[in-house]
């Protein structure tokens, strides 16, 4: 298979994996558990994209994402892209300063981003939006916070079999394995 071709299959699969976990927390997840806020399903992906892909196909595959899930939520598509760019630059500047490979690192960095998602949201909506959120939903976001790292082990060892499936080598290159 040709290299264009593994990149695009690579990318579409996150595309594809995203509108499956976002699906699962805008659906199933009301539907078996009411009213329990769900961790933020898709952090996971951002995450590792900031962590183990080029910056390049990290942005445009964080752009993707953020059109899938805007199309399955009630946020507008410019606010979330804004903010998942805010997330993938803190990233970005944690990697450049310290990383270490493997899954306590990428849980550590799925906790931060799930952290910094709600109020990077509500500090955007406030500067942005005509009609701003009126205030910060704390009892969710603190769930959300505390679930998200707890989905991301798993979410870790699919991305990194895709990466091999597809032979995109970045990962193992800076010491993504499975656990």
């Amino acid at each position: 298979m040709r290299e264009v071709n593994r990149r695009i299959l690579n990318i579409a699969f996150y595309a594809l994996f995203t509108l499956i976990l976002v699906s699962f927390q805008t659906s199933l997840w009301p539907q078996w558990l009411g009213p329990i806020p769900p961790p933020y399903f898709w952090i996971p992906t951002i995450v590792y994209l900031a962590l183990y892909q080029p910056p390049l196909k990290a942005v445009v595959t964080i752009y993707i994402t953020s059109l899938v899930i805007s199309s399955m939520s009630s946020m507008s598509a410019g606010l979330l892209m804004l903010n998942h760019l805010l997330i993938f630059t803190i990233l970005l500047a944690l990697k450049s300063r310290v990383f270490w490979p493997g899954t306590s690192y990428f849980m550590l960095a799925t906790a931060i981003a799930s952290f910094a998602f709600s109020p990077f949201l509500f500090l955007l909506s406030i500067m942005i939006e005509a009609n701003p959120m009126p205030y910060p939903r704390v009892l969710p976001w603190l769930t959300a916070v505390l679930l998200t790292p707890i989905l991301s082990p798993f979410l870790y060892n699919i991305f990194i079999w895709t990466d091999r499936t597809t032979k995109i080598d970045q990962a193992k290159e800076l010491g993504a394995d499975f656990i």
